[in-house]
């Protein structure tokens, strides 16, 4: 359903939406107050008045709202998030996972990072018209932005989800935490053992710290968060080994305006 529908069919539709959330929620034992909770109904409302193209793989609100959405909130599951203060959501399309860390973590300051321009557009757009407070929105390549000084290192917090590959995803992930931070990947159980192979990867500073295994509700999948820990730098010869500066473009949505820098 998209702009020009009728209003009572996109209600009905967002509400079923609400419902299948809420009752996700609930039987994955996650938490989000009423703040968070109307923030997903926002973005609900949005998407599908949305004009542009689509932005989720899923078709039925019941998808979206458990597979998309409550599964993002699986980083309440990560011991040692109490205090984050920066994350960074690579690939991030529709917004998801990385709304979740900002409405978990509302003091965080956050980034929605995409190559897409389409993609870009719709997350500009949601921020405007529901804007959530240090959150913004980067139109540029992992590889051009983790060569940028002001991002290079600059998340403790570093989250991908369907991106690319485990090992392509953690290449590109990698400059962009911080030593001692984390970098969290959401998989599907078919990567477990791709992920076991490899609990170590000095090259990009990366060490395995845990696999957390977890089931959505009413037996739609099972899923795994692989969490790493940043112990050093990313050596000289991978992504973004050599911070230069790249051309990017950065949109943030609370100052309308975006923000070319060479």
């Amino acid at each position: 359903m998209r702009a020009g529908a009728d209003p009572g069919a996109m209600d009905a539709i967002v509400a079923r939406g609400m419902d299948a959330f809420k009752t996700g929620m609930d039987s994955m034992g996650f938490y989000l107050d009423s703040r968070g909770t109307s923030y997903v109904k926002s973005w609900f409302e949005f998407y599908y008045k949305w004009p542009g193209r689509r932005v989720v793989g899923f078709t039925e609100p019941e998808d979206i709202a458990v597979k998309l959405i409550a599964d993002s909130f699986s980083v309440q599951l990560i011991e040692g998030l109490s205090e984050v203060k920066s994350a960074v959501d690579l690939g991030s399309g529709n917004g998801w996972p990385g709304l979740a860390v900002k409405l978990c973590f509302p003091e965080a300051r956050v980034a929605l990072m995409d190559a897409r321009q389409g993609a870009c557009r719709f997350m500009a757009g949601l921020l405007m018209e529901a804007p959530l407070k240090g959150t913004s929105v980067l139109e540029v390549r992992a590889e051009e932005a983790a060569r940028d000084p002001l991002l290079r290192e600059g998340f403790g917090l570093v989250v991908s989800r369907a991106m690319a590959a485990p090992a392509v995803a953690l290449e590109l992930c990698a400059p962009f935490a911080q030593v001692g931070g984390k970098v969290v990947l959401w998989l599907g159980p078919e990567q477990e053992e791709t992920v076991a192979r490899a609990p170590s990867l000095p090259e990009i500073g990366l060490n395995l710290a845990g696999v957390l295994d977890y089931s959505l509700p009413s037996g739609t999948g099972r899923r795994l968060l692989a969490v790493y820990e940043k112990t050093s730098g990313v050596a000289e010869g991978f992504r973004g080994a050599t911070p230069t500066f790249p051309r990017n473009l950065y949109f943030d949505p609370l100052k309308r305006k975006v923000i070319s820098s060479k």
